[in-house]
């Protein structure tokens, strides 16, 4: 609760800037917030002070068809009406921190405990209501660094992507700057702007040509409060797909059918000529 707590206080300190969208990190308060009544009530009355949505990462949980709970680490908006988003569940999870890879093809390696979280990957893209009036959509954490899911979005109609992040783990570090230097591909490829939220710092807006426009420093407490680049037109990325990296492994494949002895050699066939003297 005492997290909670801070990022409402830090929220409610730029009420004065009257924002338009507010953004939390990944698993903001490290708890199922939207399943515990007091702490959602608390971010929904936030919202509706602020008269703008309050979009973070939780931890989630729903039964499953077997009526079983499934785990997500998901993501939402909690809107000034009290009303609350659909949930976006992470799609590509961390291996072995989040889930052991490969259950699909052998389940019993989910009974194998290496004190991952085991959460269950997400079933695909979800737009939520952006701060423009036009689509956004979420990338939690190391997704940011997969140009298919961005584009998955994108192509769906998304025209803002949100990367949540919970960077503590990595310290202060290289890998902090790292995963942060990732993100700007993603606007770039898309002509979109992105916001990068990070509990440790590295917090960014993008604009759609991969310029960092504003960014806080890590380890410091405080609130970016900045105007939203506006998007731009679709790129043939978008569109295509990476279409130069197949066409080259097409190329490659073609040239390694060809069959040898089809290839001219050139150091044969014609007379050699003696130029020398006597």
């Amino acid at each position: 609760m005492e997290i909670l707590k801070s990022f409402i206080s830090l929220s409610d300190s730029v009420a004065a800037s009257r924002p338009r969208w507010v953004v939390w990190p990944e698993t903001a308060t490290g708890t199922y917030l939207r399943r515990d009544p007091v702490q959602s009530v608390a971010v929904a009355q936030l919202a509706a002070r602020l008269q703008a949505p309050v979009f973070m990462g939780f931890a989630h949980w729903s039964y499953g068809p077997d009526g079983k709970p499934v785990i997500w680490n998901a993501a939402g908006a909690w809107h000034p009406d009290g009303s609350l988003s659909a949930v976006y569940a992470k799609r590509h999870l961390v291996p072995f921190g989040e889930r052991v890879p490969f259950q699909w093809l052998v389940p019993a390696l989910g009974k194998w405990d290496l004190g991952q979280a085991e959460w269950r990957p997400g079933p695909g893209p979800v737009l939520f209501a952006g701060p423009a009036g036009d689509s956004a959509s979420a990338l939690i954490c190391f997704e940011s660094i997969f140009s298919g899911l961005a584009r998955s979005d994108v192509r769906r109609g998304s025209r803002l992507l949100v990367n949540i992040t919970n960077d503590e783990w990595f310290g202060n570090g290289a890998a902090l700057q790292q995963h942060a230097a990732m993100a700007p591909f993603r606007a770039v490829e898309h002509r979109v702007p992105l916001l990068r939220c990070a509990n440790t710092g590295l917090t960014e807006i993008i604009d759609a040509y991969g310029k960092i426009t504003a960014k806080l420093p890590v380890f410091t407490p405080r609130v970016l409060v900045a105007p939203l680049p506006a998007a731009g037109t679709r790129t043939l990325y978008t569109v295509v797909g990476d279409w130069p990296g197949a066409l080259a492994l097409l190329l490659v494949l073609a040239l390694a059918l060809v069959p040898r002895g089809s290839l001219a050699d050139t150091s044969r066939g014609g007379p050699v000529v003696d130029a020398g003297g006597p």
